[in-house]
């Protein structure tokens, strides 16, 4: 009985360690050029992490399927200003990209699957713009 009980033990003690080691996401910061990014959104503990740090960039980017709103990963994105000098560029391992770009207007380009979808976005002075490319189902 006594070896029952410590055992149940351990395997529960090792079922809390291993919840509270997986929910430890880390999504790393990068940088372009000066511009720092974060991407991920791939599972529910990312978007969750993502949507906490969201606030501090000025720029979040959705990609989805047209149609079925189906999430999409490892999408190449460029970011022009309106006198059509690239500012950003990168790929997003998962459907939320953050950017933190300076107040402005820019045009998001980005493609995925050999579609291209466009998008114009302003970058307010304080808070975030937000946008949702839907790419075309193939």
């Amino acid at each position: 009985m006594f070896i029952r009980y410590k055992a149940a033990s351990l395997a529960f003690a090792l079922i809390l360690l291993g919840v509270s080691v997986s929910s430890a996401i880390e999504l790393p910061v990068q940088d372009f050029q000066g511009i720092p990014f974060i991407s991920g959104g791939v599972g529910l503990e990312e978007r969750e992490e993502l949507g906490s740090i969201g606030a501090g960039y000025s720029l979040k980017l959705e990609f989805a399927q047209r149609g079925s709103g189906a999430y999409l990963a490892d999408v190449q994105v460029m970011i022009e200003d309106t006198a059509g000098n690239r500012v950003f560029e990168a790929s997003s391992t998962g459907p939320w990209l953050l950017v933190g770009l300076p107040a402005g207007a820019y045009r998001v380009r980005a493609q995925s699957s050999g579609a291209t979808v466009e998008a114009s976005v302003t970058i307010p002075t304080a808070g975030q713009a937000q946008a949702v490319l839907r790419f075309p189902v193939d």
